[in-house]
């Protein structure tokens, strides 16, 4: 009997540390394939006295302050997903305001706190974003400024593994963290010409802003995690294990 393998498209260094995490009896029974490709880049931290807080929305931001200054440590912090408020704590940050699961929830959430405070915020972002912090922030919330910190490059095919997986019916589930993996996967259906051999395969979501681009390719074998967040994703996969 073939085993069924649950596909993990996380950037690979948190793929890796996502499935070692799930403390599994058979850890083959994860293939990874990851879909996005991250690069740091060389980025200086401004003076840390312009600022009144900062937004962290991935672990890859989060990692631009390691050895940072006393100053920007004790900074006021808000973040999206438990992942990040490890990943900082990590670095040293020592004020987590709060934490919340979808980037456009915090976005609601600073809205409240600040009132008519009006700080000047510094956001930690990718070169491309899915949620626009700028928009729903800087018009008469708060000053803003960007530092874009790292890249997501997605792949322009899937690997042969992967491929091979599905032609052979190995696979039962595939995983996706981020609507930005769900579009680049669509974009490798295209150009592979396997989706005839997805039709029984179920796609895990860790929220509900990728159901419309994944529709065309799983329509009613889509699974949403109770909670945006890689506990929610554990969840759901254990019914797969």
């Amino acid at each position: 009997m073939v085993l069924k393998k649950i596909v993990i498209t996380r950037p690979k260094a948190q793929g890796r540390a996502f499935a070692k995490s799930m403390v599994v009896e058979d850890s083959s029974c994860f293939l990874m394939e990851p879909l996005l490709e991250i690069r740091y880049l060389p980025v200086l931290l401004p003076e840390p006295d312009r600022y009144d807080g900062v937004i962290v929305t991935s672990v890859h931001g989060a990692k631009a302050f390691l050895g940072a200054n006393r100053q920007w440590l004790e900074k006021p912090f808000y973040c999206v997903g438990e992942s990040v408020v490890v990943a900082l704590q990590d670095v040293g940050v020592q004020n987590i305001v709060f934490v919340a699961p979808i980037a456009s929830d915090l976005a609601g959430r600073i809205k409240e706190h600040i009132g008519d405070f009006n700080p000047k915020l510094l956001y930690m972002r990718a070169q491309d974003v899915a949620f626009d912090f700028k928009g729903a922030l800087g018009q008469g919330h708060c000053q803003f400024d960007e530092l874009v910190c790292y890249e997501a490059i997605a792949v322009t095919k899937f690997s042969d593994g992967f491929i091979t997986a599905i032609k052979n019916r190995e696979v039962s589930a595939i995983t996706f963290f981020s609507k930005r993996t769900a579009k680049v996967f669509l974009e490798c259906v295209r150009v592979s010409s396997i989706q005839q051999h997805l039709m029984d395969i179920q796609a895990l979501c860790i929220n509900d802003s990728m159901i419309e681009c994944l529709y065309s390719i799983f329509g009613q074998n889509i699974e949403i995690s109770d909670t945006s967040d890689a506990d929610g994703m554990s969840r759901i996969i254990r019914s797969f294990v």
